[in-house]
């Protein structure tokens, strides 16, 4: 939170920054939609410039999208759209809480970056976006509500496959048993020395070729072609590729689930978790963890993803329907960034934008209701008390 806070105010107090922006003469912002970044927002405000949000963050409060949090997962556990009741319950309190609190942004943040401005909560300047663009859906992930002004559009970062670069392109068609795609993602090109080990020492096992991205060199040219960069969505749209072997990004995700190729997941951090068990429930995966797995646990996941067909078929079901309905998603994110520059997106806002999260979400009304109950409450159990003593008097006199 903090980091995020310490960015965002990095940009906002830059007057050359603004300036340059300005000079530009925007139509439209697009801010990625997490949650660190609504502050961002008062760039365009300042301008007086519609905007839009586009990323992996599905959020009901900013979107106003009314949920039961009972079967939506948070996505920052390994918990699928079938929750025990004490999963419910954490998920329910944690949704509640970041209805309610917000780290992410200062409550004067409009007055303190733009004082020249009539006042806004950051909650209600948020609200005004012309359009959400998620990178999610309900064939990878699960089935969850929406608004006409949020598109689940799945993950932009894939599409068709492009002609591989030469020393790729040789690699994977000098193959007949097929190729397993390694990668942890930009932030893991050095795994620990005895992790690193683990996965050559299962690759030079495994009867298929390799390609790690990593900054290791390969211990046998032949079948391991280790790189710091690949082109992965076009290896993994290569028809050679078995498996792909990784850490569960949402892009690496969308990208298998595009081409059809199964995964093993090892999940490191953040929304890795989530992601691994939401492909693991639909059969689509295995997963493992690389830091207490064998060699020979690791060996026989992947020859069983690679070999069992159960899990080629259901994503490649998944797939198929996919594509009827997302077709390219980058495309689909244009078209929709397209309609709004040209229309506005008033007509896609519901009246849930023009108030305040904690009035849409009825927690006043809720509110007032408990406090009405408890009165209610505790004025019959003075009218209990009282009667009681009444009746006591009575029998005491009486006795007397």
């Amino acid at each position: 939170m903090s980091i995020g806070l310490q960015f965002c105010d990095t940009l906002l107090t830059n007057a050359s920054f603004f300036q340059k922006v300005k000079e530009l003469r925007p139509d439209l912002f697009v801010f990625d939609n997490l949650r660190f970044m609504k502050m961002m927002t008062i760039i365009s405000y300042r301008l007086g410039v519609p905007f839009a949000f586009l990323g992996i963050t599905f959020d009901p409060c900013d979107q106003r999208i009314p949920i039961q949090p009972c079967n939506i997962p948070v996505p920052f556990f390994s918990y699928n759209h079938h929750m025990s009741f004490l999963q419910r319950v954490l998920s329910t309190v944690i949704h509640v809480y970041v209805s309610v609190v917000d780290g992410f942004s200062y409550k004067d943040a409009v007055s303190r970056y733009a004082p020249e401005m009539p006042f806004l909560t950051i909650d209600m300047l948020v609200a005004r976006a012309e359009i959400w663009l998620v990178d999610t859906d309900h064939i990878l992930d699960y089935p969850r509500p929406s608004m006409p002004n949020v598109k689940l559009i799945g993950g932009t970062a894939t599409g068709p496959g492009k002609p591989l670069p030469p020393q790729f392109k040789s690699f994977m068609d000098d193959t007949k048993e097929g190729v397993v795609i390694v990668s942890f993602g930009s932030y893991v090109l050095s795994p620990p020395e005895s992790i690193t080990q683990k996965i050559i020492s299962v690759l030079q096992d495994l009867p298929f070729k390799s390609i790690f991205r990593c900054n290791i060199s390969s211990p046998n040219l032949k079948k391991i072609l280790t790189s710091s960069w690949i082109p992965q969505n076009d290896l993994l749209a290569h028809s050679n590729t078995r498996v792909f072997f990784s850490h569960c990004g949402s892009n690496g995700q969308y990208e298998a689930l595009f081409h059809a190729v199964p995964v093993v997941c090892t999940p490191l951090f953040l929304d890795q978790f989530y992601n691994a068990e939401r492909m693991r429930v639909k059969g689509m995966a295995e997963t493992v963890d690389l830091n207490t797995v064998s060699t020979h646990e690791l060996h026989s996941t992947i020859l069983k993803v690679a070999t069992n067909t159960s899990y080629k078929q259901a994503i490649t079901k998944a797939s198929e329907l996919f594509k009827i309905e997302f077709g390219v998603p980058v495309e689909k994110a244009a078209y929709w960034l397209d309609h709004v520059m040209k229309y506005g997106g008033s007509h896609l806002r519901s009246s849930g934008h023009e108030v305040p999260f904690l009035q849409f979400s009825c927690f006043d009304v809720y509110a007032f209701l408990l406090l009405f109950v408890l009165l209610i409450l505790l004025i019959s159990v003075c009218l209990v008390y009282v009667a009681f003593n009444c009746c006591c008097s009575k029998l005491k006199a009486k006795i007397e």
